[in-house]
């Protein structure tokens, strides 16, 4: 089975400034990925996502707007709402949300 790959059209205009992070990060969906993380995650980062929390939560529309895309997609049928979802998941385990 061939992995669906992410539809970012789907994503409102407004948040594809982070798109590039949730390529990057958004694959970290486990508990044991995110906890390797939070203890071997280069120190440049960890301030990359501290930038983007900060961002999106600065903006309160922002950080809602991304909370609410992945309350609308399906997970599983949308991997573009799903990496986001797991993006803002490692953001608050890494409590800068």
């Amino acid at each position: 089975m061939t992995e669906r790959q992410p539809d970012w059209s789907t994503l409102p205009p407004e948040l594809t400034y982070i798109i590039p992070l949730a390529e990057k990060y958004g694959q970290l969906q486990f508990e044991d990925q995110i906890d390797d993380f939070i203890a071997n995650g280069s120190d440049e980062a960890k301030q990359e996502l501290q930038n983007l929390a900060k961002r999106l939560w600065e903006d309160t529309e922002d950080g809602h707007l991304a909370v609410e895309y992945t309350m609308r997609l399906s997970l599983v049928e949308h991997p573009e709402s799903a990496r986001i979802h797991f993006l803002l998941t490692l953001l608050t385990e890494l409590g800068y949300s």
